[in-house]
């Protein structure tokens, strides 16, 4: 049994939003002196977590392993606690470390983290939260276990008002706006997108909101959670943010970033009317913010925005269910592949940091338009004649892939538009310079020594990324002029030995 535990669960309460809460509070008042928190996610990065625990304690690793960083963050919340004994013996207090680890999916092995647990340490106190409450109780063997019920029906209220704004007080739709908010089941993060919604929408708008979410119900759509996340769905008013939207679900939940976004809303052409990188760009900040202020996106720092597990479980299901993208979680084990007949109707395939036995000789998805791969397995191969059945492929991200040698089926892609290699250990990519109708180009930290010239034949390229390739020494001459509809060249932590050659 580990040192005091206190564990909340329940998916879609705020569990998050509740202990950020409880962080601030507990440490204004002087509850705990130190405070930190981490997210655990369905599939746990121990570094990441590691990283998030050191940055609250403000302090930095010198080991790089795992086990050696466990060690290190051991020792300095021992030392943490210790020093917090000495402050506040004179006072008989406790010592007052909270570690908070949000979003546990099943049990996390707290000694491979590097936090002290067991009964001959009181210092350190944990608190949990999760959606399972197996995964807490069983699995993280907790002291004690807290239900987050859903809000009572007034709290459910206020907060609806709250955030449906001055509309409700119109007389006519506050008994529509009521029925609508019970829909809602006293779930905060449905009650909070269906009011931001529905914010300024008339009586009608009401009516037919009331309608749809009773319609759903009908037909099963595993009411109230989906019914509440469909009608803010179908509430976005224009195809571009309902893309955008879907797009995220072929993502990481918890980091998208906007970049990332820009370059595959350029490849996939989703934007009408616009031709050049920068408008494309500010074009995606304005639907990133609509879709923040609808509650479907979280903001976040350093360019990179979230999306809640619920959303992103929802948003997949309908990429799935209306434009046949197959997607799988990260972390997930992908044993075998979709059967033919659906392979044929794919528009798009993305497996962001799953599992991957093998990748089929030939991927044959006449209609897919993108590709993405975030590769953890660096033994994982890629088929020389992978892509000769996807030739309406627009868009391929293969990150962390070793390529010594480009798959020959890469020609056949003459309406690619994106092509992300970051991290792969890239030889000869001449070939590349056969994809004329390409716009962005991204080679971050792929190991090139040179760029060929090949690439000058590129002349649709508005974004080329070469960052992170300290190896890089050749660029030859005129290659970089002859592409003139370039916008954006990324250059940092490259040419460290730079050379130019005729």
């Amino acid at each position: 049994m580990m040192s005091t535990s206190w564990s909340v669960w329940m998916p879609g309460v705020g569990k998050t939003t509740i202990v950020k809460k409880v962080a601030e509070q507990v440490k204004a008042n002087r509850i705990f002196d130190v405070v930190v928190l981490a997210v655990v996610s369905k599939t746990p990065n121990l570094k990441t977590i590691q990283g998030e625990i050191a940055d609250g304690l403000g302090f930095k690793f010198e080991a790089e392993t795992i086990r050696g960083r466990a060690e290190q963050l051991r020792k300095r919340l021992e030392r943490e606690t210790k020093a917090l004994e000495r402050e506040t013996k004179a006072l008989e207090r406790e010592t007052k470390v909270l570690v908070i680890l949000d979003d546990i999916w099943e049990r996390l092995e707290l000694d491979d983290v590097g936090i002290p647990s067991g009964s001959d340490n009181r210092g350190c106190k944990i608190l949990m939260t999760s959606r399972d409450r197996n995964a807490l109780y069983r699995g993280m063997d907790t002291e004690k276990l807290f239900h987050l019920q859903v809000l009572l029906e007034n709290e459910a209220w206020n907060l609806f008002k709250n955030k449906a704004g001055d509309v409700i007080k119109n007389p006519d739709l506050e008994l529509v706006a009521v029925e609508v908010a019970k829909k809602c089941a006293g779930l905060p993060i449905y009650l909070v997108i269906v009011a931001s919604a529905l914010k300024g929408g008339d009586v009608s708008e009401w009516k037919d909101a009331l309608e749809s979410l009773k319609r759903f119900d009908k037909d099963g759509i595993n009411s109230p959670v989906n019914s509440a996340l469909e009608l803010s769905y179908t509430s976005l008013k224009e195809e571009e943010i309902k893309s955008v939207f879907l797009l995220c679900a072929q993502l990481r939940p918890h980091h998208i970033p906007i970049q990332d976004l820009l370059r595959y809303t350029v490849g996939l052409g989703l934007f009408k009317r616009i031709s050049t990188l920068d408008e494309a760009r500010h074009r995606l900040n304005k639907l990133v913010n609509d879709l923040i202020a609808c509650c479907l996106l979280e903001g976040g720092a350093d360019g990179i925005v979230k999306m809640h597990d619920v959303l992103h479980g929802f948003a997949a299901s309908v990429a799935s269910r209306d434009h046949h993208v197959f997607t799988s979680s990260s972390g997930t084990v992908l044993r075998e592949w979709p059967a033919k007949d659906m392979l044929e109707q794919c528009s798009a395939i993305s497996l962001p940091a799953c599992k991957i036995s093998g990748l089929p000789e030939v991927l044959n998805c006449p209609k897919m338009e993108s590709f993405i791969l975030y590769n953890e397995d660096p033994s994982l191969k890629i088929p020389d004649s992978l892509f000769k059945g996807t030739k309406t492929l627009q868009l391929m991200d293969m990150t962390c892939v070793e390529l010594p040698t480009l798959p020959s089926s890469l020609q056949f892609l003459e309406k690619l538009q994106t092509l992300c290699l970051d991290g792969c250990g890239l030889g000869d990519i001449a070939l590349i310079g056969e994809l004329k109708m390409l716009k962005v180009l991204s080679l971050i930290g792929s190991n090139i020594d040179r760029l060929p010239r090949e690439i000058g034949q590129l002349t649709r390229l508005q974004l080329l990324d070469l960052r992170d390739n300290p190896t890089l020494e050749i660029i030859p001459p005129n290659v970089l002029s002859c592409l003139t509809q370039l916008e954006d060249l990324y250059m940092e932590n490259s040419f460290l030995q730079w050379g130019l050659k005729d």
